[in-house]
């Protein structure tokens, strides 16, 4: 049977992934609307919160695994709304204006 427990140290690791995440929201408007400026890889309010998404590549101790920590930590970076901008598989606001309808 599987067990779709988290562990303590997923449960770190994700908190810390969803602080960063409220912190990208209070950007995230203006990021889309200045879409041609790059966002930092870090907001100030972040810098004392460990990386999430290098402690779920790294994997660490007692958690799930590093494969099913990253798609969670990536998954709640990405509702924070700023990490699609930084990345390399998100989609772009480009396409949203050529498509999207208001």
């Amino acid at each position: 049977m599987i067990d779709f427990e988290l562990t303590t140290a997923d449960e770190k690791i994700l908190d810390s992934a969803h602080q960063q995440a409220l912190i990208g929201r209070r950007y995230a408007r203006y990021y889309d609307k200045h879409e041609n400026e790059l966002t930092p890889e870090e907001f100030p309010e972040a810098k004392d919160l460990p990386n999430p998404t290098r402690l779920a590549e790294e994997g660490v101790t007692g958690s799930s695994g590093a494969r099913i920590l990253h798609s969670l930590v990536m998954l709640e970076l990405y509702w924070g709304g700023v990490a699609l901008h930084r990345s390399r598989w998100g989609l772009g606001n480009t396409v949203l204006k050529t498509v999207a309808t208001s």
